[in-house]
């Protein structure tokens, strides 16, 4: 089914409050993809930003929320970075992870 995602990667870690973290993928032109993340139960607010090599923004959720999730499709292949940033934790750190889906 043509609407059906795979995971490619993901990623499982830990922030502080307001602190931010990056990796980068190379992601191909064409594909679709889409991020879904998530933080846990001391977390209100996480925030992400996909940026292509030359440092622009291809998607962004920055809802005040828990959950963020992006859809985009490169127009060209290359190394992006996805940068979540933990807004509210109401801990010393809180855990969180993303998945990284294509189709």
């Amino acid at each position: 089914n043509q609407n059906d995602y795979r995971l490619q990667n993901y990623i499982v870690g830990r922030l502080d409050d307001s602190a931010t973290d990056s990796w980068t993928f190379h992601l191909s032109a064409g594909t679709s993809y889409m991020i879904i993340g998530a933080c846990d139960e001391d977390c209100a607010d996480i925030d992400m930003v996909v940026r292509d090599e030359n440092g622009r923004v291809v998607a962004e959720d920055s809802a005040d929320d828990d959950v963020p999730v992006v859809q985009f499709t490169p127009t060209s292949s290359g190394r992006f970075s996805i940068r979540t940033t933990m807004y509210d934790c109401r801990a010393a750190y809180c855990y969180f992870g993303f998945g990284l889906f294509e189709r």
